[in-house]
């Protein structure tokens, strides 16, 4: 005999069938090691009965078969029913003990069971009381009854600390994983495909997953089920961290069909609002924390997020700007899905046409219900960016080039899933970061983007515009550009610090890009001798590449015979400087380590080692930044460099800093008898379009300083009357001795 897609043995027996009596001897049905027997007489004699005994009958087979829905309950049972009086009006029904062992609700493993029922003959139901033993050692009782002929049930739930699984199908408009504990009393009641519940439960520890964020959430609190409804009122919600927000919201059913939901999050703090992984979305991820607040509501197939947050410490969001497509891989294992087999085994005793027409149609089904299942995401991200969080932008991941950067701006963020499409909108101006420059793997530098450096977002990602300058950081000797160096009277040496700016700008998918040198310790006069030789946009990229892969400048053709630079030792140098740059950086995040070896010499004589630090720490309010290195040099007092910053914001936008430095006194730079320069002070910075502006803006400062100080005076003087007049009425009451 098939029973719901399994084969079950039937053992033989004797049944006896005569007008109003029926005798059964040893009917015995069995699968492996279940089985369900009858045994006795039906009649309209009180003293006949009949005996139904089920031995490890797995009840999902029953309710998967009976298309039961919502009502799913499953596990393992045994015992006994017995039955008589079943010719007459009014049968008795009974189940002293059926024991279910692992008895589940919805797939939700819920315990061990004790039930016990009967047959009611005044509703035309089976009376039902059950106590559950759960694994956490507590216990939770249901009573109620199955009404079969109407194809309706009516249970009252006394939990104790239950799981909460089993609310998952309910939930899975925008929730994948449900789990915690409930206690208190509702009611599950409605037909077999129409169900709905009522009563007040308190959710401890109850955890929920938002699928489109990737982020899980737990709460305490006391959630209110009225017909059709569910109620969250001022629910203190956590992030996997810790982190608070408040959550109000409700969600609603039609016998928990056609669901509808809102929630409300406000009061967030340091809360993670965002945990996308890049596996998960390649193109754009990160784990941003905010403050602020979010609105989320939704049916199935669509919910709509809209977000108004500013950015947290902590938090990284990275977007890839290219568009070259991953390859794809090939594996030497497929796995197939074994539903699938079955249906080609089933198929294969057919007609070939015929079996291939059913499979489309399998399939063309199949295929169907998953289009269904699929949810449109729509999301409106408004973010007040700070330099508490980090923005990654990838233009090449195979090649590296990649910008990190921490700045302030007002972005805001549309998504709709239906399409996969992207818009952004708003400038975010860069206060610190680094560019990873990369060419043809051979450079490999990082420079330092300069504040007021900015990115504007105007529609799609791809076509920002840029606005960014950044600074890579070099010694370099000015001798290879011209001999007459040697005997300028302006410098004490030719090894000067040099930086090579490199300028982003236009439009992010074909940037404008240029380059341009500064130098910090030189003469307006050796400056303008410096750029009169390196006078052409040729010329300037030849400095450029020079500079970050041989930390020289290039020596023009009319030097080429009387040069005295090794560019052999050079390209050593700076090679090994460039590996293990690459390979100490990706030691950590939080740190950036930067190796660097340079020597003019083919003996390396004068072979200078210098290893730059930086990090932002106590949650990006400490910025340090660091040069540590060894010189040998003749000319030199003392060879070990220790050079750092270290900047602590002292309020959160960071224009007021507290700043300590210690700076190492080069003597072939400065005539100064110490070897090293400390300082430390309060740095105040504000932006200004010009010095009329800003002067506006004190003077508003001190009119609202001289309002508020009058009103203050005003209210002094009004309290000062009322206590007067309050004093005079007293003098008036009080009868004079």
């Amino acid at each position: 005999m098939v029973f719901n897609d399994t084969i079950w043995s039937v053992h033989p027996s004797s049944i006896n069938v005569h007008d109003k009596y029926v005798a059964v001897n040893g009917f015995d049905v069995s699968r492996d090691k279940q089985y369900i027997k009858i045994d006795g007489v039906a009649s309209d004699n009180d003293d006949d009965e009949v005996c139904l005994q089920l031995l490890d009958v797995n009840l999902d087979y029953i309710f998967e078969t009976l298309d039961i829905g919502n009502a799913m309950f499953g596990g393992i049972a045994t015992g006994k029913f017995y039955a008589s009086n079943l010719f007459s009006k009014e049968p008795h029904l009974r189940t002293p003990g059926l024991h279910v062992e692992r008895i589940s609700y919805n797939q939700a493993m819920l315990g061990n069971a004790d039930i016990v029922s009967e047959w009611d003959n005044a509703t035309r139901g089976v009376a039902i009381k059950a106590e559950i033993k759960q694994p956490n050692g507590r216990s939770s009782y249901i009573d109620g009854a199955i009404f079969p002929l109407n194809d309706s049930l009516d249970f009252h739930f006394s939990a104790d600390k239950i799981d909460v699984r089993f609310m998952r199908p309910f939930m899975e408009a925008f929730t994948s994983d449900v789990s915690g504990y409930a206690s208190g009393k509702a009611r599950l009641y409605g037909t077999f495909k129409y169900i709905d519940m009522v009563g007040e439960v308190y959710a401890e520890d109850l955890k929920l997953k938002l699928d489109f964020v990737n982020t899980y959430y737990s709460c305490t609190d006391s959630i209110h089920l009225t017909p059709g409804r569910i109620d969250f009122h001022d629910v203190v919600l956590k992030d996997i961290f810790g982190n608070k927000a408040q959550l109000n919201g409700w969600v609603t059913h039609e016998c928990f069909k056609k669901p509808r939901f809102e929630f409300r999050v406000t009061d967030a703090r340091n809360f993670l609002c965002f945990d996308v992984t890049e596996r998960i979305s390649p193109d754009w991820f990160g784990r941003i924390f905010c403050n602020g607040g979010a609105f989320v509501k939704g049916i199935p197939g669509f919910i709509d997020i809209n977000v108004n947050i500013s950015t947290a410490p902590n938090s990284t969001f990275t977007f890839v700007l290219s568009d070259t497509e991953a390859a794809g891989e090939y594996t030497f294992l497929t796995f197939r899905d074994r539903a699938e087999l079955e249906g080609d085994i089933k198929y294969a005793d057919e007609d070939p046409r015929i079996a291939a027409v059913k499979r489309l149609k399998d399939r063309l089904s199949k295929r169907n219900d998953e289009e269904e299942q699929a949810t449109v995401y729509r999301m409106n991200l408004q973010v007040a960016a700070n330099p508490d969080g980090e923005m990654i932008l990838v233009m090449d991941p195979i090649g590296g080039d990649r910008m990190r950067a921490r700045g302030n701006g007002n972005l805001r963020i549309e998504y709709e899933s239906a399409n996969d499409e992207m818009k952004m909108f708003g400038s975010y101006a860069l206060t610190q970061g680094s560019y990873n420059f990369t060419l043809q793997d051979i450079i490999i530098k990082d420079f330092t983007i300069k504040p007021g450096s900015s990115i504007a977002f105007h529609g799609d990602p791809l076509a920002a515009t840029l606005d960014i300058q950044a600074v890579y950081s070099v010694n370099a000797n000015l001798s290879d550009l011209d001999e007459s160096f040697l005997q300028d009277k302006d410098l004490n040496r030719t090894n000067v610090p040099v930086h090579a700016l490199l300028k982003v700008s236009g439009d992010m998918q074909q940037p404008d890009i240029s380059f341009d040198l500064e130098f910090p310790t030189l003469t307006q006069d050796t400056y303008r001798k410096v750029r009169s030789i390196v006078s052409t946009e040729d010329m300037m990229n030849r400095q450029i590449i020079y500079l970050l892969a041989l930390n020289r400048f290039y020596t023009p053709d009319y030097m080429g015979a009387t040069t005295k630079g090794n560019e052999l030792v050079s390209v050593a140098s700076s090679t090994i400087s460039s590996q293990l740059s690459s390979m100490l950086g990706q030691l950590s995040d939080n740190w950036s380590i930067a190796p660097n070896f340079r020597s003019d010499k083919g003996d390396f004589s004068d072979m200078e080692v210098d290893l730059a630090l930086s990090s932002y720490l106590l949650n990006n309010r400490l910025l340090f930044n660091g040069n540590f290195g060894y010189r040998d040099k003749a000319l030199n007092n003392n060879s070990f460099i220790g050079d750092f910053d270290i900047e602590y914001l002292l309020n959160k936008s960071g224009n007021i800093r507290l700043k300590a430095y210690n700076r190492y006194n080069d003597q072939n730079y400065y005539v100064k008898s110490a070897l090293t320069t400390q300082g430390v002070g309060i740095m105040f910075k504000r932006d200004f379009d010009n010095i009329f502006s800003f002067l506006r803006r004190l003077k508003k400062k001190d009119n609202d300083k001289a309002d508020d100080k009058k009103e203050s005076e005003d209210e002094k003087s009004r309290k000062l009357l009322e206590r007067e007049e309050v004093t005079d009425s007293l003098l008036m009451i009080v009868p004079r001795q």
